[in-house]
């Protein structure tokens, strides 16, 4: 059984922690103006918050959609995932746990399950990572999710 975890561009992780831990990072939009950037992909965190003192119209972030979410789960399963855990900002403070659920819903290839970290930022970045690292330990699907909700009670 393989468990491969997947994320978004909210959770702040940085690209070697991403990398070291085969996380997949589905990201977000953002908007500047009428121009739409992918975020970590067409603009990174360094040219955003550079250019933030000079952008004319406040940037807004837009969620990818379900299709975003099957196409990275798709890839995982052709590399051999049994299991995807799928875990996502707060849906109180936005809507893409929405679009990873449909995905997950519709999903055939893998088991796909979807867990709201009720966090933002480094907090889902530290789940995914913990994550990661207990699926590499051979950690079933229930046992992860039961130290990510142990996790998020401390966090």
């Amino acid at each position: 059984m393989t468990i491969r975890i997947v994320t978004d561009s909210t959770c702040d992780l940085p690209l070697e922690i991403v990398r070291a831990h085969d996380i997949s990072v589905v990201p977000l939009y953002i908007n500047i103006g009428s121009d739409s950037y992918l975020d970590g992909v067409d603009i990174t965190r360094e040219e955003f918050y550079s250019n933030l003192p000079d952008y004319e119209d406040f940037p807004t972030t837009a969620v990818p959609g379900p299709e975003r979410f099957s196409c990275v789960y798709e890839k995982l399963a052709g590399e051999g995932a049994t299991e995807i855990l799928s875990i996502h900002i707060s849906p109180s403070l936005s809507a893409v746990i929405n679009s990873a659920r449909i995905a997950a819903e519709n999903f055939v290839s893998a088991k796909a399950t979807v867990l709201d970290s009720g966090q933002l930022s480094l907090g889902i970045g530290f789940m995914a990572q913990r994550a990661a690292q207990a699926a590499a330990e051979g950690l079933s699907l229930s046992d992860i999710i039961a130290a990510l909700n142990n996790q998020k009670k401390r966090s």
